[in-house]
C-alpha cells in the first residue's frame, strides 16, 4: 500500500496472513464491515490446502488490518475471476459480489450481503454465460437500484444482472456483443458516463481490440 501522508507518498507492507498475492484476481477498496472504515477486499483463487475461491477481507480496524475469509460454497478447484461492491438490498450496507469464472455449468456469480454485525453471508447464487471475469456494481438504468455488469472473457460479451423490486438480483442477464477479445480481468472495466449525456456507459481495455465503448442511448 502506498499511503498517502503530508509529506509524500509512504510505502507500507500490509500483514496479509493466508492472503497469498500471486492468486489475487480482483481488489476493491470499500467499507463491508459497516464501521465507516475501507476496507481492502480481494477475490483470490483457491490455496495449496483450500479448493474453493474465497472472498478475503482485510478489514480495517484503525490500527491495522484483519484477515476473514469467506469460501464460496460449492465451488471447489474453480477459478476464481472478479469481485465488486454495492448495496444490493438497499439497507445502507456494502454487498459483495463474486463471480467464478468457469464455464457452464460452472460460471456462477455470488451475492454475499453484509449483516448488521459487519461480517458476510451468503445470498444468491446466479447461473451465468461462460467465463465471468470482470464485475462492477452500478445504477445503470436510472431505477435507483444498482445492477451488475460482468465481461465473459473469450466470449467477447458484456452482461448486467438488474436488480428488482424485491430488492434481489435477476437471474436474467442481458447480453451485449463485443469485439474480439480475451481474458477480462478485473481492472479491464469501468462504468461511468464518458459522454456527459446522464447515462452511465460501459468502458472496456480489450488486449486485442483497444478500447470499447459501450454507450448506452435513450430509449
Amino acid at each position: 500500500m502506498l499511503r498517502n501522508a503530508p509529506t509524500g507518498w509512504q510505502p507500507r507492507r500490509l500483514a496479509t496472513g493466508d492472503v497469498y498475492v500471486d492468486n489475487v484476481e480482483g481488489l476493491v477498496v470499500d467499507d463491508v464491515t459497516g464501521d465507516g472504515r475501507r476496507d481492502i477486499v480481494l477475490a483470490e483463487q483457491h490455496r495449496q490446502y483450500q479448493p474453493s475461491p474465497s472472498v478475503d477481507v482485510l478489514s480495517n480496524t484503525g490500527s491495522g488490518f484483519r484477515l476473514r475469509t469467506y469460501l464460496l460454497p460449492g465451488e471447489e478447484y474453480s477459478p476464481s475471476g472478479g469481485v465488486s461492491t454495492g448495496d444490493l438490498d438497499g439497507d445502507g450496507r456494502k454487498d459483495v459480489v463474486a463471480t467464478v469464472a468457469d464455464n457452464r455449468p460452472g460460471s456462477r456469480a455470488h451475492v454475499l450481503r453484509q449483516t448488521s454485525t459487519g461480517t458476510l453471508k451468503q445470498g444468491q447464487v446466479i447461473p451465468l454465460l461462460d467465463c465471468p471475469e470482470a464485475v462492477a456494481i452500478r445504477d445503470m438504468n436510472a431505477d435507483r437500484r444498482p445492477a451488475v455488469v460482468m465481461l465473459h472473457g473469450g466470449w467477447n460479451v458484456a452482461g448486467i444482472l438488474l436488480q428488482k423490486s424485491d430488492p434481489t438480483l435477476s437471474t436474467t442477464e442481458q447480453r451485449w456483443q463485443l469485439p474480439t477479445g480475451t481474458f477480462q480481468m478485473q481492472q479491464t472495466l469501468a462504468l461511468d458516463d464518458v459522454d456527459s449525456d446522464g447515462r452511465p456507459d460501459i468502458t472496456v481495455a480489450s488486449d486485442n481490440a483497444g478500447l470499447l465503448l459501450l454507450r448506452q442511448v435513450a430509449r
